[in-house]
């Protein structure tokens, strides 16, 4: 999802919604609300399987993937993006943006 897409979805929202998180698999009651927002200026690396089912996810990491296999290359399309990371969990948002910082 883009932020563009994301915005237009909000678009006809009440502004005062809570906004939450709802891990795949789990039941909607335990959706946790989102209490943090990253926007890192370093750009991520977005892998997207070829042959991807519908409503499978891609996968984003800050660092290349440390797989290099050819088999591994052959199945997957990859793309530098910009990401927002939506977070619940503050403190461990702010942990992981450091030490991406401190590691380069």
């Amino acid at each position: 999802m883009t932020v563009f897409e994301l915005i237009e979805i909000l678009s006809e929202v009440d502004p005062k919604s809570r906004v939450t998180f709802l891990a795949g698999g789990h039941d909607a009651q335990v959706a946790e609300e989102i209490v943090a927002v990253a926007t890192p200026d370093y750009v991520w690396v977005m892998h997207g399987k070829s042959d991807k089912k519908e409503g499978e996810a891609d996968i984003h990491h800050a660092d290349k993937q440390a797989d290099g296999s050819d088999a591994a290359r052959a199945s997957t399309e990859s793309e530098a993006v910009s990401v927002v990371i939506l977070s619940t969990d503050e403190d461990f948002l702010f942990k992981a943006i450091v030490r991406r910082l401190m590691l380069g």
